[in-house]
Formats: structure tokens, sequence, C-alpha cells
């Protein structure tokens, strides 16, 4: 029975209608509307969890796309990766200013890989660091940490490190005695490298923060003795950094200008 002038019977929809048809895409797969063969459920629930017969993406130990169906190695999921997680660790002081105001560190020189360092023991920071310019100068190559090392400033920034040079590349020198040493490279200015409590534990050391003193056992079992500067600090004075630090924490700042009519 005809349903009008120039209608004919849609292949598709099995229905009379002019132009294109445009009922919902059907299913070859199930024969139901709504959705392709691609995305049917029943076709999912036959694969099960197993690959489909197309490429799927999975990604690799670095993130990188794995169009091959399967595993290129380890996928992110199971594989150990090098930054799971992250550690954290805190340096208070980084400038001689910082040094001489906090009571439980100790500055000096030393050689590092036989070179003259300016150094700071700081029993209040966890992890050793050494200055990325003084770095340069080492043969060593970095080595990736297995976690993320989060570092805090004095100044109350986060700076993330990822990369250190292994204690057996590097090593310190005191009273002719190479100890072993973990540096973890940092952006200083005012010291060469900072010696924590990584490295201070590890050669089970003697702190005496009044007299500036340092002990040292070394792997023969012989005492090494280190003595820092003893410049008194002015109780007057605080360094840029310190400020800077004690503003963000609210505390009242005041802008002097000095003029010597002197002159």
């Amino acid at each position: 029975m005809s349903q009008g002038s120039g209608m004919k019977r849609c292949r598709t929809c099995k229905k009379n209608h002019l132009g294109k048809c445009r009922d919902p895409p059907r299913c070859y797969q199930c024969g139901e509307v709504g959705h392709l063969k691609v995305s049917c459920p029943q076709l999912g629930r036959a694969m099960g969890a197993g690959p489909s017969s197309g490429a799927t993406v999975s990604r690799n130990r670095t993130g990188a796309p794995n169009a091959s169906g399967g595993h290129d190695g380890a996928s992110a999921s199971n594989a150990p990766s090098v930054n799971q997680g992250k550690t954290q660790a805190r340096v208070y002081a980084m400038t001689e200013a910082d040094a001489r105001a906090n009571p439980d560190s100790v500055a000096g020189t030393l050689k590092i890989n036989g070179r003259d360092a300016r150094i700071l023991i700081d029993t209040g920071a966890q992890r050793s660091f050494v200055s990325e310019t003084f770095a340069g100068g080492f043969n060593e190559l970095l080595v990736p940490m297995t976690q993320t090392l989060l570092v805090s400033t004095p100044l109350g920034d986060d700076i993330e490190r990822d990369s250190h040079y292994p204690s057996c590349e590097v090593e310190v020198e005191v009273e002719g005695q190479n100890l072993t040493c973990d540096f973890v490279p940092l952006s200083m200015i005012e010291f060469d490298a900072i010696l924590g409590m990584d490295w201070l534990e590890r050669h089970h050391a003697r702190v005496d923060c009044y007299t500036k003193v340092l002990e040292l056992e070394s792997g023969e079992g012989l005492t090494l003795r280190f003595e820092g500067d003893r410049g008194k600090s002015n109780s007057c004075i605080i360094s840029a950094v310190r400020a800077r630090n004690m503003m963000r924490k609210g505390c009242h700042t005041y802008l002097t200008y000095v003029v010597d009519k002197a002159k």
C-alpha cells in the first residue's frame, strides 16, 4: 500500500519516509538499536578481561602509550615506578647568617672530592645537599632516586628532587679519612654543601653545638675531630631569608630610612 507520493520503504528502519534515515544506529552483534558493535555489551562479556581484536592502549612505566594490545614490560599499575611516592626533607639554614643564628649547626671548610668546600653541618636537616654549582665539577653522574624528595626550604618553599649522587661516588674528607656521603643537588649560594642527619648518623657523629666541635667514627673505628667556625653571632641581625620567612608568618615589619646628616 502506498504511503504517499515519493516515499519509499527504507532498508534501514523498514519504514516509509523521505530523505536519509535518522533512526538510531543498530548493533550488528546483538541487533539492538542505540549502540554500535564496537561498544556492544554482549561483545564485552564474551571477551571478558582479555584484549579485544583491535589494539588497546596501555601505559608503560614512563607513561608512553603502548598500542600492541599487551604490555611492554611492566604496566604502571603493577610495576615499581621510579617515583611512586614522595619523601620529605627539611632544611633550616641555607645562608651564613642562618647558620650563625641556628645553635644546632656548625659551619666550616672540608674537602669534597679533593676540593675545598664551604660546608654546613645541620642537625635539623634530614638529608645532605650539595650546591648545584659545586656539583658541576663532579665526575660522577646523577642517579635517579627511588622516590621523589620534597625539600622544604627556610623560605617555606617546597622543591622536588628526583636524583642524587650516591654515597659510593661522593666522598667527604676529614683529617685525611674519606667518609662517604649521599648528596642531593640543591640551589645554594653561600654554602657548597649541607651535611645532614643521614650523614651524621651513618658515621656516629657527636656534635657539640656550643664549642662547634664535631666528632665522627671512621670505618676503622678511629675518632675523627672537626672544629667549625666559632664566630659570635649578633642577635640583633638576621638574614633576609629569615626575615622573609617571619613576614610570611605574620610578624610585624618596619622599614627604616636613616640619613647621616654629617655627610
